[in-house]
């Protein structure tokens, strides 16, 4: 039951959003994006005891970009189009793609998935969407915030930004701040923070003599 249940709430849902788009009364929109939200919350939660006990690989390659209003995640998955299901739950903060059944080429059957589970800002879940393909899907997550840009897209370079502001505003030295970049620096921004200090070094030792 919980399966066919599952079925027939993307199928209403999905159809909801494309009536969604033509409304324009404000109290019709708003009873449309109630329904959306609660069909939604439904799957989630049919989407948990459904898959509870499989097992997963996680997708790891994925591309992502940002417009003014969205942010698109593209992943390369073969075989995609013969997955036994796929679905993607959408919440505000999160986002979590999976497929099963999704067979290699001797018919193994694999199942994958792809999640972010603190999203560097707040989407809209009803108005988010996934889009499929052969060997290959998209999500398409609605800013909360048009025109707010993501330096990444789980929180984590938003994080590190709120932390060396907090530093910054404390008085903190240069040679502090430059700790705290470096310290949450990938290696290659670390290289390039190393190979200014060196530069800078040489440079205020040159001028004191």
């Amino acid at each position: 039951m919980g399966k066919e249940e599952y079925e027939e709430l993307v199928k209403d849902c999905e159809e909801m959003k494309r009536l969604l788009e033509s409304a324009t009364r404000t109290e019709v929109r708003k009873v449309m994006m109630d329904a959306i939200a609660g069909m939604e919350k439904r799957m989630s939660v049919l989407t948990v005891s459904l898959n509870k006990d499989l097992q997963y690989t996680t997708l790891a390659r994925y591309a992502w970009y940002e417009e003014a209003g969205y942010v698109k995640v593209t992943c390369d998955l073969e075989n995609l189009k013969d997955a036994d299901d796929v679905i993607c739950d959408f919440q505000t903060e999160s986002f979590c793609f999976s497929a099963v059944g999704v067979p290699d080429k001797t018919g193994k059957k694999h199942n994958y998935r792809l999640g972010v589970t603190q999203l560097h800002s707040d989407v809209k879940p009803s108005s988010c969407v996934l889009t499929k393909k052969d060997n290959k899907f998209g999500i398409k997550l609605v800013k909360q915030e048009r025109g707010e840009e993501w330096k990444s897209l789980d929180r984590s370079e938003k994080v590190k930004q709120g932390q060396h502001k907090s530093l910054a505003d404390s008085g903190a030295s240069t040679e502090e701040l430059l700790q705290n970049l470096y310290k949450n620096a990938d290696d290659k921004t670390r290289a390039d923070l190393s190979r200014a200090a060196f530069e800078g070094r040489l440079k205020r030792e040159a001028e004191a003599k």
